[in-house]
């Protein structure tokens, strides 16, 4: 027993001492096949046309030996001949070469497929003035912007040509031809300083120049807009807007439906996140009489921070209107409010408060004639009418205006407002 188990182990030796190098063997006759599926198509693509290498959009290309799938895939790169690494092109440096690299990996490789590198020069007459070169830089939020890596960028005029930002943020078109391009870039979550997901610009690409093109986008943030009167207390509008200093004109939040009066409203993910922060403001109607951003001087709008990826709350104030009807000395309960802001706005306010509708509606006062509407800023038309034993009396006040953190008040007296068929205000 003892010499069938000394047999054994000597049995196992031997095989293991067989088995092994045919195994190392094996993997080194594949990684040798791969390494000349490697050459050949790395060779292949110094065959292709300048324009064609320097899109980056090369096909894998997959061949079968022995059963087994070799899949070859080649990406290129311009590289400063100063620094050997990847640069962001301005006026006074550019790309010198393409780096070729083709990479080949098989069933079983484990962990290191077989790369080969080589370099390709522009071709002659590349630097005339038939074409230029341009560089996308892209920057987030921060001041100094910090860069934006991995953003494909596309061009499209003359030629079409898409490229990722590198890790200086740009974008790097050398030798296109000269004309105009029209650029976009977009990555799921990001945003522009105007709040576009997807940016854009448009450049003219001249003869042996370099055409720098800077441009911002960051991680997008949220804002969600309370509405409150002038005591402090939660109240309802069907609308809101936000403005930052890199937009021109104000992001407009409305409710669902339309019109509808809701206690909050969501910019959802899609605002730039300025340093400077936001300005909100109840309604879309600006007061062409106050001063910039968009009408509203900075007393008259709240202010809310933004962070890159991250939801920000802010309560914006509508000032209290307060509207007394009367005829003469007589307080009038159920007198009929209507309410009509005099900016010009796409969101008139809710029902009740606009007879632009189509099926007006009202307000009525209280048992003490007096009606307590939260308003947005801004002026308005006021009326009020009544019926004065069996007469309709109606009295319009224009511009009323609220303006006022703690509001605004009004009186109006339909005592000689005169009679005639009850009409809309």
């Amino acid at each position: 027993m003892v010499s069938a188990a000394l047999l054994a182990v000597v049995g196992i030796g031997i095989y293991n001492g067989i088995d092994g190098p045919a195994a190392i063997s094996g993997t080194d006759r594949l990684r040798s096949v791969a390494s000349g599926v490697a050459v050949r198509e790395n060779e292949r693509l110094h065959s292709l046309s300048f324009d064609e290498l320097q899109q980056n959009q090369i096909p894998p290309e997959t061949v079968t030996l022995r059963g087994i799938n070799f899949t070859a895939t080649s990406t290129t790169r311009w590289i400063s001949d100063a620094s050997a690494t990847e640069s962001c092109t301005n006026s006074n440096t550019s790309a010198d070469y393409l780096a070729l690299t083709t990479t080949v990996t098989w069933p079983g490789m484990g962990t290191h497929p077989t790369t080969i590198r080589s370099i390709q020069s522009p071709p002659t007459g590349t630097g005339t003035n038939l074409r230029g070169s341009l560089s996308v830089q892209i920057t987030d939020q921060a001041v100094p912007g910090n860069p934006v890596t991995d953003v494909p960028v596309t061009i499209d005029g003359p030629t079409r040509i898409t490229a990722n930002t590198n890790s200086d943020g740009c974008a790097i078109f050398p030798y296109i031809p000269v004309g105009n391009y029209h650029g976009t870039f977009q990555q799921t979550g990001w945003v522009d300083p105007a709040g576009n997901s997807a940016g854009a610009f448009d450049t003219t690409v001249t003869g042996n120049n370099t055409t720098v093109v800077s441009k911002q986008y960051a991680q997008a943030s949220a804002v969600n807009v309370q509405f409150e009167d002038s005591a402090g207390n939660n109240a309802t509008w069907s609308s809101a807007s936000l403005v930052s200093s890199g937009m021109q004109t104000p992001k407009i939040l409305t409710s669902s439906p339309t019109g509808s009066l809701v206690n909050a409203l969501n910019s959802g993910y899609s605002l730039f996140p300025d340093p400077s922060g936001y300005g909100a403001w109840a309604g879309d109607c600006p007061d062409p009489s106050l001063p910039s951003p968009q009408g509203y001087g900075v007393t008259r709008k709240d202010t809310v921070s933004v962070t890159p990826g991250n939801a920000s709350t802010v309560r914006v104030r509508m000032p209290t209107l307060t509207i007394t009807a009367k005829n003469g000395t007589t307080l009038l309960s159920g007198a009929n409010v209507y309410i009509t802001p005099l900016a010009a706005c796409s969101d008139p306010g809710p029902a009740p408060l606009s007879p632009t509708k189509a099926v007006p509606s009202k307000i009525q006062t209280s048992a003490t004639g007096v009606a307590n509407v939260p308003l947005p800023y801004g002026d308005y038309s006021v009326c009020v009418d009544a019926n004065i034993a069996g007469t309709n009396r109606r009295r319009i006040m224009n511009p009323v205006t609220n303006r006022a953190p703690a509001g605004s008040a009004t009186s109006l007296d339909v005592s000689n407002a005169g009679g005639g068929t009850r009409a809309v205000c």
